[in-house]
């Protein structure tokens, strides 16, 4: 035995809570508990492992039939109750709280006033902190970090070394890994997959089918959406919607209010003239063209460019496009 409960008792929500005394020195990941000294709370000796270097430091508490062993520690004011299971070298830490069946294990971390509940793993690396929330049967792995409000749910997954945070709301069976960033007030739900480099924020929703990879980064109120894939290094910004079976890739920029919504809709950008970008994108009935300073159809485009209104030098570049356009009608 490593430790005894002793006559110091304590009632919370109904339950009574015994403090535990170590019988000997416990080795645990963060400091050295030397035999007799006082730890936290337990309702039974059934919370907290009479093996391993477990522990539970003065504040923390476990109660009901939850189940804290290995190496894992309660620190602080942490907690674990219900049927909760804190395990390997993973550390409940601050006001966090695990509770229902959730599980947190390895070398993971839940702190500050972060929640983790329902049927939710948190395991690798990883770290749920701030006042986020980990619900159902969602997963946190790797070194994936949840912070501020954030809320994963359903059978969500975040994994790699992506980080979740603002008041983003991150649902269904949404999956993001890689390095992603989704911040603000970002909506993801549906079966979407965000991974690699991508960097989400303001008030985006992405639900649907709708993939999103590379080093894309969208803000404002833009929606992706059905089974648009949106790659490589685009921008978004403003109140576009991309849906269907759209494909946005390479350096593409857009902004303001574009609603692309067809499978035929594409756009491409290029870096132009130096720094100058040019945009093509198909809506209902017209490719148009987008550069600084000008924005028409691509027949409009072409015509200026013709009579020397527009660079000479994108001659070139309104050959290709209006092949391309050519062979978007045949192709219609």
């Amino acid at each position: 035995m490593k430790y005894v409960l002793t006559d110091n008792t304590r009632v919370y929500k109904g339950i009574t809570l015994h403090q535990i005394k170590a019988l000997k020195d416990i080795l645990t990941p963060t400091m050295i508990v030397k035999a007799g000294d006082l730890g936290g709370w337990v309702e039974h000796t059934g919370n907290l492992s009479q093996k391993g270097n477990s522990w539970l430091h003065p504040n923390a508490s476990a109660y009901q039939q939850a189940r804290v062993f290995d190496n894992a520690q309660l620190l602080d004011f942490g907690s674990a109750y219900g049927n909760a299971h804190v395990f390997g070298n993973a550390m409940v830490q601050n006001h966090a709280c695990i509770y229902d069946h959730a599980k947190i294990s390895d070398q993971a971390i839940a702190g500050d006033y972060s929640s983790i509940g329902g049927y939710s793993t948190v395991s690798g690396s990883s770290t749920v902190m701030g006042y986020s929330v980990i619900l159902d049967h969602a997963r946190v792995l790797d070194h994936a970090c949840i912070t501020h409000y954030a809320k994963i749910r359903g059978y969500a997954e975040i994994g790699g070394y992506a980080c979740i945070g603002g008041h983003a709301n991150i649902s269904e069976y949404c999956t993001i890994h890689g390095s992603a960033v989704v911040l603000d007030y970002v909506e993801c739900y549906g079966n979407t997959l965000i991974h690699e480099n991508a960097s989400i924020g303001g008030y985006v929703k992405i639900y649907g089918q709708a993939e999103v990879r590379g080093s894309v980064q969208i803000g404002g109120d833009v929606h992706v959406y059905d089974y648009a894939v949106i790659e490589g290094n685009v921008k978004l910004n403003g109140s576009v919607r991309i849906s269907l079976h759209a494909n946005i890739s390479g350096e593409a920029m857009l902004s303001g209010m574009v609603n692309i919504q067809s499978s035929g809709s594409y756009m491409v950008l290029g870096p132009l003239l130096g720094n100058h970008y040019l945009t093509t994108y198909r809506g209902l009935k017209d490719r148009f063209v987008e550069m600084p300073g000008y924005l028409g159809t691509l027949e409009e485009f072409s015509l200026k460019v013709r009579n020397g209104l527009l660079d000479q030098s994108m001659l070139p570049y309104v050959s290709m496009l209006e092949l391309l356009d050519h062979g978007q009608k045949l192709a219609g």
